[in-house]
């Protein structure tokens, strides 16, 4: 009776921690769908990406080059993508300096 409760508690803990970040695929919106584009992802995007993400408080982290990020939907996806991709937007939210 032990071992199969243990097993039991061993997949739960397994599956609440999970992957934790997953790689951020591009979203843009294309005849009024949301589509993913992993092939818009260039260093400038990524670059523009981690402001963007920085600006909101959201937890990202750099992996080999990969960007990853907490699980999102795609909508807010699109959303950062949106703002990655608009100049006026990151001229407009530069982001804060740390220290001194």
């Amino acid at each position: 009776m032990v071992r199969p409760l243990l097993i039991a508690l061993l997949l739960l803990g397994l599956v609440a921690c999970g992957p934790s970040h997953t790689p951020f695929v591009p979203v843009v919106s294309e005849q009024g769908q949301l589509v993913e584009r992993p092939g818009l992802m260039t260093d400038s995007l990524r670059r523009n990406l981690v402001h963007v993400l920085s600006h909101y408080h959201e937890d990202w982290r750099m992996q080999g080059g990969t960007l990853l990020v907490k699980q999102q939907d795609r909508e807010l996806r699109w959303n950062y993508t949106t703002k990655a991709m608009d100049g006026h937007w990151l001229a407009t939210h530069p982001l804060e300096q740390e220290g001194p």
